[in-house]
């Protein structure tokens, strides 16, 4: 059974003017991110479903094949969340949070894990060890209303998206 996306949008209107005129930065002292969401490809047919709700959100999907793709990506784009896999074609998952770490302990990072223990415990420890405060966990590609909340969190959280789940 398909779970039903629902979202409503923040009317923002004044705060974002105020924000325009102080530069506003994000928590932490950082400035807002861009409403890019980057995808580290998998075969799994993962980025069909995602470009469907980014689109429905009207954010920005960047699909990317390696870790030397990603550097770059955050250091110069400054998206909102990373999506991947634990064992993405071409980037191992635990090596994705080490480099997200390095540039911003505090971005949304979702990461699929897959079922299998040892993949489950080594992203525990790379969370605790870099100190990732935004690391969602699924042993699976999520629902989309699950997607959409974790989205909506992101967007949120990096000043760029002005959406809450109902």
């Amino acid at each position: 059974m398909m779970q039903e996306a629902r979202v409503t949008y923040i009317d923002t209107s004044s705060v974002a003017q105020a924000q325009i005129s102080t530069q506003a930065m994000a928590p932490g002292g950082r400035h807002p991110r861009n409403a890019l969401v980057v995808l580290l490809r998998d075969d799994s047919g993962t980025a069909g479903a995602i470009a469907d709700i980014c689109d429905f959100l009207d954010l920005h999907l960047l699909c990317l094949d390696n870790g030397q793709e990603l550097d770059e990506t955050l250091a110069t784009m400054r998206p909102m969340a990373v999506i991947s896999s634990i064992d993405a074609a071409g980037q191992d998952g635990c090596h994705t949070l080490m480099q997200v770490a390095q540039r911003d302990a505090s971005l949304p990072v979702m990461m699929i894990t897959g079922s299998d223990p040892r993949h489950c415990g080594a992203v525990d420890a790379v969370e605790e060890v870099f100190a990732l405060t935004h690391l969602s966990k699924r042993a699976r590609l999520p629902t989309p209303g699950d997607l959409v909340d974790f989205l909506a969190m992101a967007g949120r959280a990096g000043q760029c998206l002005d959406l809450l789940p109902i």
